[in-house]
């Protein structure tokens, strides 16, 4: 008799620290981890051959002159993507207008030639000038997995000059390029 009241006060026990036991490694084994990521957007940088890379700033060099009415296109690869979030396309040029009073059209568009989004910029100064345009999209992007977007840089019938601009260049020690950044548009 005693020997049964031994082992059910030991399983009883068992039991009991089990449960202790357990409960300690549940408050360790739930503990939850926080913290914050910052995701950038795409970034795509005008290249040489008048296309756009991806994410790849090792740009061939090569000037362009935006004549007054003529389109240059920089096209991406395909994208292999269904759709893009409603946007925000923060365009960065370096620009010389040999006539110091250009104006540059910016337009974002699908390989279809579908506007996305497009900007003019007075150019007031030579010397490869840093320009900034923002242009957002209406709404999301819708694509097939095998488009492609552009941009078009097209001066204007009335300007009295060419713009050069510089497509694969370093224009300064922080190595800022001809770029088009892309970030989630949250209004």
């Amino acid at each position: 008799m005693r020997n049964k009241k031994t082992i059910t006060a030991s399983v009883m026990l068992g039991v009991l620290l089990i449960g202790i036991v357990t409960a300690g490694l549940m408050g360790y084994l739930s503990n939850i981890i926080t913290g914050t990521i910052e995701v950038s957007g795409p970034v795509f940088y005008l290249d040489g051959d008048e296309s756009l890379l991806l994410n790849d700033n090792d740009t061939t060099e090569t000037n362009f002159q935006i004549q007054p009415g003529v389109n240059t296109t920089f096209f991406s690869d395909r994208l292999g993507i269904d759709e893009i979030y409603k946007s925000q396309f923060d365009i960065h040029l370096w620009l010389d207008d040999d006539k110091k009073g250009s104006t540059l059209k910016v337009i974002i568009i699908k390989e279809d030639g579908e506007i996305i989004c497009q900007k003019s910029i007075f150019i007031k100064n030579a010397n490869h000038d840093h320009e900034e345009l923002i242009c957002n999209s209406k709404d999301i992007i819708d694509l097939t997995n095998k488009d492609k977007i552009g941009i078009v840089l097209s001066g204007a019938e009335e300007n009295l000059g060419n713009i050069d601009v510089a497509a694969g260049h370093k224009y300064n020690s922080n190595g800022n390029f001809n770029r088009i950044e892309i970030s989630k548009n949250e209004i």
